[in-house]
């Protein structure tokens, strides 16, 4: 398994499982992402521009993101 694949799999199985505990979508995200010191987005082209304004966002919510 190539690990962006890897990567995509560990996150939506932390998700789900945030999910399944009946946390709303955006408690899963905040528990999803809890353990991370920085995120990281990153993307070419039109994926480029979307990973600039998911960091932008996260940013507003007070993450470390680049």
């Amino acid at each position: 398994m190539s690990p962006g694949r890897s990567a995509f799999r560990i996150g939506a199985d932390a998700l789900l499982r945030a999910e399944s505990r009946n946390m709303g979508r955006w408690e899963a995200v905040e528990a999803a992402l809890a353990p991370a010191q920085t995120i990281w987005c990153t993307g070419i082209g039109k994926s480029g521009l979307v990973a600039r304004k998911l960091s932008a966002t996260l940013r507003s919510f007070g993450r470390s993101a680049h």
